[in-house]
């Protein structure tokens, strides 16, 4: 049994260095990517396609210079893999799927850290899709269920750390299909690194009442930034109690950096 779901990428980055000399080279990224998730009776995988070409008057500065999809994928805490596809000229249009398998057994679940770019041959990293961490688990008849906790960046109000900062994260189930039921269902914890102090018995508005998207709001003090911009991270985390094909608990969370303003 094959069972599968797809997400697409909530954040795409271009990342490109041109020698201002090259006055007419003006590459523009026309990529996509996004994630499917499958089990075959004995294996969970997680692909990432990437697709798309460079418009644009790229050949000013790329010259015979390629592009090369590649995937990068983690599984829990375990090591990244990079896969790498056929490298093309920018302008030619691609497509690109591969991505990490782990044996798995109903009533399991993983994190997936994953990630699809575009390498140039002449500037390097020149664009991005980062995935927010998915928590998926198997059903006992084979269905995916997955849990995405968003935003996974943030801005504070305040860092003078004298002035409480509030932020809302969000717990989205993959697919739409999947259902939780309240009981058994959390906020699971919120904590705070860095010059990052989160108020105690954070969050204070912990909203699990199905058929409402589960939400939660952390409040914290925040600052000086240590370096950069940056004061540190804060991290939210929910529980919940997947009905659909009898999933069980999934427990997603997103560690976030706190940008000063």
């Amino acid at each position: 049994m094959r069972s599968a779901l797809a997400i697409c990428g909530p954040l795409a980055l271009l990342l490109v260095c041109v020698n201002m000399s090259f006055a007419q080279c003006q590459p523009v990224p026309n990529y996509s990517a996004y994630t499917t998730f499958y089990y075959d009776g004995s294996n969970l995988s997680a692909d990432v396609t990437v697709s798309g070409e460079t418009i644009g008057n790229w050949s000013e500065c790329m010259g015979s210079g390629t592009h090369t999809p590649e995937i990068t994928g983690q599984v829990n805490s375990g090591s990244k893999t990079t896969w790498e596809g056929n490298p093309t000229c920018p302008g030619c249009y691609l497509t690109y799927t591969n991505g990490p398998t782990v044996p798995a057994q109903p009533g399991q679940s993983f994190t997936f850290n994953l990630q699809g770019s575009i390498q140039c041959s002449v500037v390097g990293l020149f664009w991005y899709t980062l995935f927010s961490p998915t928590t998926i688990g198997v059903g006992f008849s084979g269905k995916v269920c997955g849990i995405t906790v968003t935003p996974t960046t943030t801005t504070a109000q305040d860092c003078t750390g004298k002035k409480v900062n509030s932020q809302t994260f969000n717990a989205t189930l993959y697919p739409s299909s999947c259902t939780y039921k309240n009981a058994g269902s959390s906020c699971s914890y919120t904590g705070g690194s860095g010059t990052i102090d989160v108020v105690a018995n954070s969050p204070t508005q912990c909203v699990i009442a199905y058929p409402t998207s589960p939400s939660a709001v952390a409040q914290y003090y925040a600052g000086p930034a240590r370096s950069g911009t940056e004061a540190g991270t804060i991290t939210q985390g929910f529980v919940l109690n997947i009905v659909t094909d009898k999933v069980g608990l999934l427990i997603g969370s997103v560690t976030a950096p706190v940008t000063c303003p």
